[in-house]
């Protein structure tokens, strides 16, 4: 019995643990790398400059060699007892045929591909810089106009404090 009473007080624990943890502001740094880390348009950008490097490997392996293989396999059988044919025996044939070709010059739509691809890749990384450019710049003005809020907070409490004491001491002043 007492040790069921230790593990429901363990789990009791562990649940209200995390409410129990007093949360330390963010630094503008912290702010920042969540923001970077965890944004997901930013991982969708990531993920087009990604495509956009396949696209440059794609585009260098149109000056590769292609290469094609093909496989037949084909069986004559003279099973059949009514056959008076006998010319032919029962026969399995093989035949494998692989085809290398690199073509010396196929135009410059290539040169074109690759080149169209690298521009697309520099255009996503351009992008993604863009749209962390701009994620750190709307996160730095929250996170200062969060500041100033709270500057503005902490002045409005000092005056009604201030206000609160003259009050008191008219008060006082009227009653004597």
């Amino acid at each position: 019995m007492d040790f069921i009473l230790k593990k429901i007080l363990i789990t009791i624990l562990l649940i209200a643990l995390p409410t129990l943890a007093v949360a330390s502001p963010l630094t503008l740094e912290q702010c920042l790398d969540r923001g970077l880390n965890f944004n997901p348009q930013i991982k969708a950008y990531q993920f087009a400059v990604a495509e956009a490097g396949q696209g440059v490997n794609e585009a260098w392996g149109g000056f590769l060699p292609s290469l094609s293989v093909h496989y037949n396999y084909t069986q004559l059988q003279n099973g059949s007892s009514g056959e008076r044919d006998t010319d032919y025996l029962d026969q399995d044939s093989d035949a494998i045929s692989v085809k290398v070709s690199q073509p010396l010059f196929r135009g410059f739509s290539s040169v074109a591909t690759l080149k169209r691809a690298r521009q697309s890749k520099q255009y996503r990384m351009a992008e993604l810089t863009y749209i962390q450019q701009q994620l750190v710049r709307e996160i730095s003005i929250k996170f200062y106009d969060l500041l100033y809020a709270t500057q503005r907070k902490q002045q409005w409490q000092n005056s009604l404090t201030r206000l609160e004491k003259q009050t008191q001491i008219a008060s006082a002043w009227v009653d004597q």
